[in-house]
């Protein structure tokens, strides 16, 4: 169903990704001065937080060392990672967020008064963030796409005309 879809899922070596996320916990602790790890975007301690690839770990090739550079991550609430893992969102090299046309505009216009401090913004992930906007950015598939796939199928179509 759902054939253009080439991203394999990649197994993580569970401790490597640890220390990657420790480290992301580590700089958001330094930059914030605050003793909890916070999300690097919402500036909030939430209970979980998500060390986010910026380039995707499964566009990684095997030792590749993007795979846990921590200048390759980002600390996010799950709602923030889910968005930006998904493309539709990305950051502009000054840190503010570039929002896809898909999300809806409550949801725009909420997350687009955030803003990635300076702190957390360097050359090495500035680079990553290029990768991001050109290779994730509007082209992962979102629910969006796939709703608008399946639903597309012939017996979908003809359920909805008999509900009709």
């Amino acid at each position: 169903m759902f054939g253009d879809i080439e991203e394999k899922k990649k197994i993580r070596d569970p401790y490597l990704q640890r220390i990657f996320k420790t480290e992301l916990e580590e700089e958001s602790c330094i930059k914030f001065q605050s003793k909890h790890p916070k999300c690097m975007l919402a500036g909030l301690a939430y209970p979980v937080l998500i060390a986010s690839h910026i380039k995707p770990y499964s566009h990684c090739k095997d030792g590749d060392p993007a795979q846990f550079d921590v200048n390759n991550g980002l600390l996010l609430s799950k709602n923030l990672d889910s968005l930006f893992d998904l493309g539709y969102m990305t950051f502009n090299n000054n840190g503010t967020i570039v929002v896809s046309n898909d999300l809806d505009k409550d949801v725009s216009n909420y997350i687009s008064k955030y803003k990635l401090l300076d702190e957390f913004i360097n050359p090495q992930r500035i680079e990553y963030l290029e990768y991001h906007r050109k290779m994730v950015f509007k082209k992962r598939y979102s629910t969006v796409s796939v709703k608008k796939y399946v639903f597309q199928e012939p017996e979908y179509l003809m359920a909805a005309e008999e509900m009709a």
